[in-house]
């Protein structure tokens, strides 16, 4: 009698620990966040971000959407904003890209459930408000970059040449 009890103890607890091993399923998966980031090529300064949340396929409403951005060397202070929801599953934030370079953003998203998510994304190529105008007018068919208008320079006598500015 007592090998017997004995032994449905030990089945007991051996079904309690399978039971306790078993792979759970993530609550998270099928969760997907898409983004555009204006304007575009993106540059020093207010930079929007859009991001669109679904989990299957369906938009995810009343989450908290918090952005921190981050230089891709070290050294930097992260810069941070809060996003809002401009529609059903769409959220809208404004961040401060404060240097040329490349960033890369950290979403940090908590659903409506408590569930909390995260998700990365490169911003790349930042450019300086001048460098991007130099750029801009070089896509333009603009050439030479500089162009004199009345005897000076309509941008202030910059070069942009190989990813460095050199002063003239």
């Amino acid at each position: 009698m007592l090998a017997r009890r004995s032994s449905l103890v030990v089945v007991c607890i051996g079904l309690a620990l399978l039971h306790g091993c078993r792979r759970q399923s993530d609550p998270t998966a099928g969760l997907a966040l898409t983004f555009n980031v204006y304007p575009h090529p993106p540059r020093v300064g207010q930079t929007t971000i859009i991001l669109t949340l679904q989990h299957s396929g369906q938009r995810v409403t009343g989450a908290r959407i918090r952005l921190e951005g981050n230089m891709s060397h070290p050294g930097m202070a992260p810069v941070f904003a809060d996003a809002a929801e401009i529609e059903p599953g769409r959220y809208r934030a404004t961040i401060d890209l404060s240097m040329a370079g490349d960033w890369y953003v950290l979403v940090h998203v908590t659903l409506h459930d408590g569930l909390k998510w995260e998700q990365q994304f490169e911003i790349k190529a930042v450019v300086a408000d001048a460098e991007n105008k130099i750029r801009t007018s070089q896509e333009e068919g603009l050439a030479p970059a500089l162009r004199k208008k009345r005897g000076q320079a309509t941008l202030p006598d910059l070069f942009f040449s190989s990813g460095s500015f050199l002063l003239l």
